[in-house]
């Protein structure tokens, strides 16, 4: 029996998808809000070990903090 090496490509598994529809924020106070609680699930996520979920969530993040400097 001779062993072969097995070639097989490579998956990004931290591909962040984007997605299509933002939501609309009233004021300063709803988009802070949000920002918070997204800060919290990240967090959340992070201690649980889950990174896929807390790095899209960090994504979404940069996307809400990236429109309140606009």
């Amino acid at each position: 029996i001779t062993p072969k090496t097995i070639i097989k490509p490579v998956k990004n598994t931290l591909q962040i998808s984007k997605k299509e529809s933002k939501k609309q924020y009233k004021n300063n106070k709803e988009l802070q809000e949000e920002i918070e609680k997204i800060q919290s699930l990240m967090k959340l996520a992070a201690d649980r070990l889950d990174f896929e979920t807390a790095i899209q969530l960090r994504e979404e993040l940069a996307e809400l903090k990236k429109s309140r400097k606009k």
